[in-house]
């Protein structure tokens, strides 16, 4: 309503390795199936762990995997479904841990946890027969440097593997980005649009209002 720029603090999106992985996969067999996870084992204390303040799984590190499913699914024009969400959280506690599935066209089990790791690398695969394929996202995928070609014979559209090191903890490219976004007058990001904000939010509120519950 001011005229301002709004832009979520999304870093994944404005890395290097990721724009250029985003530039390359309209150019694949369409994917069918992402596997990606956010998660670690913080002290149990503080705002992660307080109802009060909105802590829990899914809003602290699951956004990450949403984003990047719903990142890929706008780059190559498909539908994003609603996820199917289960949480392990005990009455008058925060979610632990939450995870997402997502049906087809691009299948996605993603996870985000506040008590245990999980693995660090994030799988996409795509193709039938000869030209099936699968890239890894290697290290943390949420701070994307190493794109590599995991399975399946290279196609033309893969020049080779994606690997653009990041000084630091990555956030100077979004910065970047939104003081571009800034200087060309631009309301809206088009690398983080307010859409998939939106997208993700609302994904988390509905499942975080619904899900199927395990005991902790």
């Amino acid at each position: 309503e001011r005229g301002l720029l709004l832009q979520e603090a999304m870093k994944v999106m404005c890395f290097p390795a990721m724009r250029e992985l985003l530039q390359r996969l309209p150019g694949l067999p369409a994917p069918h199936s992402l596997r990606a996870a956010f998660g670690s084992a913080p002290p149990r204390e503080g705002k992660l762990f307080d109802p009060a303040l909105d802590g829990g799984a899914a809003w602290d590190v699951g956004v990450y995997p949403l984003w990047l499913y719903a990142a890929f699914c706008e780059r190559l024009g498909l539908a994003a479904g609603e996820p199917g969400v289960s949480l392990q959280r005990a009455p008058g506690e925060v979610d632990l841990v939450a995870d997402f599935a997502f049906g087809g066209p691009l299948c996605a089990e993603l996870g985000a946890s506040i008590i245990e790791d999980l693995d660090k690398a994030a799988y996409l695969s795509g193709g039938e027969g000869n030209e099936r394929w699968e890239l890894v996202i290697e290290g943390k995928w949420w701070n994307p440097q190493t794109v590599r070609w995991l399975a399946g014979e290279p196609l033309a559209a893969w020049p080779g593997d994606i690997v653009l090191p990041v000084e630091g903890g990555g956030m100077q490219h979004e910065a970047d980005h939104f003081a571009r976004c800034v200087a060309e007058g631009l309301l809206d990001s088009p690398w983080v649009p307010q859409a998939l904000t939106r997208r993700v939010l609302g994904w988390v509120e509905a499942g975080l209002a619904s899900a199927h519950d395990r005991e902790a």
